[in-house]
């Protein structure tokens, strides 16, 4: 199941359409345990300039943070063509210090300092699409 909505970052530039979770509890994790997200980007213009992906899984007083180049660096940001559907699998592990409980995806795009803006979907007031939850066992 794909889980997300209509998020955008910029309107202009990138949609994040969903993700997936693959668990190893089905539909939990615990603390110490890998487990992947698969994002699904749509372009919606030409992304301005290089762009990484940062990921912030808070809850509890925890972050896990998940910050990377989608794709393994294999198809660049600034390469996406309007129209282009981006696939991205990360593999994450949570912390062995995690406690149980509800944690919140925050996600966007940066470069050195600047986050892309969250114009559309549920945000918070730092740049940083709501995208689901991780519930940790």
């Amino acid at each position: 199941d794909v889980t997300g909505g209509e998020i955008f970052l910029r309107r202009d530039a990138i949609e994040l359409l969903g993700y997936d979770l693959e668990l190893p509890g089905g539909e939990t994790v615990g603390p110490g345990q890998t487990f992947y997200v698969t994002w699904y980007w749509r372009a919606r213009a030409r992304p301005p300039g290089a762009q990484t992906i940062f990921l912030h899984v808070d809850g509890a007083g925890k972050r896990l943070n998940g910050d990377h180049v989608p794709v393994d660096g294999l198809v660049p940001v600034q390469m996406w063509d309007p129209g282009d559907v981006i696939v991205d699998r990360q593999l994450l592990v949570v912390p062995a210090d995690f406690r149980a409980g509800t944690y919140t995806f925050y996600i966007g795009f940066f470069s050195g300092e600047n986050r892309l803006p969250v114009t559309a979907g549920p945000k918070d007031d730092s740049n940083r699409a709501i995208a689901g939850t991780l519930v940790v066992r």
